[in-house]
C-alpha cells in the first residue's frame, strides 16, 4: 500500500473548515508520523505529507505550520509555509510562547536568574559554584551567563 493510501486509513476528514483528525501513531509528545514505506526508510510527518499531497514539495528551509495549532490536523486549509521564524513569531502572536518561570520545565524564577548574573564574576565565582548554589546544571548557568537561556531578561 503506498504512503498517500495509508496516510488517508488514518485522517478523519470533518470538511475544509475543520480539523482532520490523525488516527495513526503519535510518536512521544511529538507531532504525529508515517512510515515512508519500506523498514528502515524513515518516517514522516503527518502534516507534512498532507501539505506535499495536496500542494506538492516543501521548498528547502521552509517550515509546514499550523494555523489552528493543533498538532494532530491534516487539514492542508489548516497549514502553511514558514520559516522557523514565521513558526516562532506566529507562536508569540497567540500567545502560545511561554518563557521564564511559567514554562512548566524552568528550574530558576525569575529572581534567581538575575542574582546568578550579579553573582558570576569571572575567574573568581564559576559556574561551578553557581550551580551547587542554585541546583542545576553547569551548563545551565553557563547558558543564563552568556545570554542563550532567558535572553529576553
Amino acid at each position: 500500500m503506498s504512503i498517500i493510501d495509508r496516510f488517508w486509513k488514518h485522517v478523519i476528514n470533518n470538511g475544509p473548515d475543520q480539523c482532520w483528525g490523525w488516527i495513526g501513531s503519535v510518536y512521544g509528545n511529538s507531532y504525529p508520523k508515517i512510515g515512508r514505506c519500506g523498514r528502515g526508510s524513515g518516517l514522516e510527518f503527518s502534516h507534512r505529507l498532507s501539505w506535499m499531497i495536496h500542494y506538492g514539495e516543501i521548498p528547502k528551509g521552509m517550515m509546514v505550520c499550523h494555523k489552528c495549532d493543533n498538532r494532530k490536523c491534516t487539514n492542508p486549509n489548516h497549514l502553511f509555509l514558514g520559516t522557523a521564524k514565521d513558526n516562532k513569531d506566529d507562536c508569540i502572536n497567540k500567545g502560545r510562547n511561554v518563557q521564564g518561570e511559567d514554562s512548566p520545565n524552568a528550574k530558576l524564577t525569575l529572581e534567581q536568574v538575575k542574582e546568578i548574573r550579579a553573582k558570576y564574576i569571572p575567574r573568581k565565582v564559576t559556574y561551578c559554584d553557581l550551580s551547587k548554589e542554585y541546583g542545576v546544571s553547569s551548563a545551565n548557568i553557563a547558558f543564563i551567563i552568556q545570554r542563550k537561556r532567558w535572553k529576553w531578561l
